[in-house]
């Protein structure tokens, strides 16, 4: 995911691909127990607005998930998007729309990196903002703000992370916009991979760590949607080579 970020538009500030630069590797499986081998079907969590997944790191990502799976949904996290851009001063109305069309621009700009993978692996462009019509998505929505409102666990595990992703190694005073602004961004993205989930896919694959939808996923706060107890989340290290 991407808060408070200045970065260009999808694609606009990109390393070429087709270099092979960089490496994809696993740095963690949640559960620890889970068997790659056993499945076939995984998501790719696309942020916008960051560069952790565009150019020859997105390429990485690519091979080491065509190694490893058959089937992959790519998930661009385009109607989230809207709470990065309205955080840095857009109307919400203005601010969906653009994280809309950044989306659509991002899946122009890669969408030829992802058929040289197609032999191996089949991608399927799924965004967010089509997850959102799941008619399970609003019952999810509540039912993560009503755990986040009662559920002090929750609470920290979604802070922390925010905390810690809004500072990115910076020592700076956060305003409460935006911290606001990303538990909600969290919360809205959890309640998507309840519906991911219940739309068998089984694992979501991301370049980092994403810690709440982690201890969601372990099963750490009860009340939780049933659907991220059954998530897998593999977290990816992306070097270079």
């Amino acid at each position: 995911m991407t808060l408070q970020d200045t970065a260009p538009r999808p694609g606009s500030g990109a390393i070429d691909f087709g270099t092979h630069r960089y490496k994809a590797q696993l740095a963690k499986l949640s559960p620890s127990s889970l068997d790659l081998g056993q499945h076939r079907r995984c998501m790719l969590g696309v942020s916008l607005g960051t560069h952790n997944i565009e150019g020859a790191r997105l390429e990485a990502v690519l091979e080491w998930i065509s190694a490893n799976f058959q089937h992959c949904a790519v998930v661009v996290g385009d109607s989230v998007y809207r709470l990065t851009l309205a955080l840095q001063g857009m109307d919400a109305e203005a601010a969906r729309s653009r994280a809309l069309a950044d989306g659509r621009a991002f899946e122009a700009s890669y969408a030829p990196l992802f058929r040289q993978y197609a032999a191996r692996c089949r991608f399927e462009w799924l965004p967010l903002s089509k997850v959102a019509e799941d008619p399970r998505f609003p019952g999810h929505l509540q039912t993560l703000q009503a755990l986040y409102a009662a559920d002090a666990g929750f609470q920290h595990s979604v802070q922390d992370f925010a905390r810690a992703y809004l500072h990115r190694g910076e020592d700076r005073e956060l305003s409460d916009a935006a911290l606001h602004t990303t538990r909600d961004y969290l919360i809205e993205e959890s309640a998507l991979f309840a519906c991911l989930r219940e739309q068998d896919w089984p694992i979501l694959v991301y370049p980092g760590s994403i810690d709440s939808i982690i201890d969601l996923c372990e099963g750490r706060f009860p009340g939780a949607p049933e659907p991220l107890t059954r998530l897998a989340f593999v977290a990816l290290e992306v070097k270079r080579k």
